[in-house]
């Protein structure tokens, strides 16, 4: 049963079976983006492969939240931790903002929020990471990440892969 939990969050989070080289959409406009996250203790070291979990969430139209599954250990992506030359779990997946995969029409707008509870081994705090995508077609599309309610990163950059950094 957790697996079944694991590959619905992957679905709409974490992506496992796309080709992580490429953020390719299939009609030459992005649908979704990674991003990596670089967690690190108070220290400075970074966190190993069960020290964090994590837990899918939405917001549904009344803005409750909704929570997705149990708790999952979060995975370290040894591919991009080579590429980025420090330890990075994901991804954290980024920005579905049309379901049918199609090129939106022009002046088609959205906003889309996907949240990502990380629970750290030995601290109580949980950090709520949030991303909102917003989108008017094809004038502007940027992706906010949020930690906790703060912006942490503005990303309007269309060259991916992204990497953030959280210290605990």
């Amino acid at each position: 049963m957790r697996s079944f939990y694991l590959i619905s969050i992957f679905s709409l989070l974490l992506i496992s079976s796309c080709n992580k080289e490429e953020n390719n959409p299939r009609n030459g406009l992005p649908a979704e983006y990674n991003v990596f996250l670089n967690l690190q203790k108070a220290d400075g070291s970074p966190f190993n492969l069960g020290e964090v979990e994590a837990k899918g969430a939405y917001l549904n139209e009344g803005d409750e939240l909704i929570f997705q599954g149990d708790w999952f250990q979060l995975p370290i992506d040894s591919d991009y931790s080579d590429v980025f030359g420090e330890r990075v779990f994901g991804p954290f997946d980024l920005g579905i903002g049309w379901e049918s995969g199609q090129e939106p029409e022009e002046d088609t707008e959205w906003v889309t929020n996907q949240l990502l509870l990380l629970r750290y081994q030995g601290i109580s705090e949980i950090d709520t990471l949030r991303s909102r995508d917003s989108a008017r077609y094809p004038d502007f599309r940027y992706f906010d990440i949020y930690k906790n309610d703060s912006l942490i990163k503005r990303l309007n950059n269309l060259e991916a892969p992204w990497k953030i950094t959280i210290q605990k």
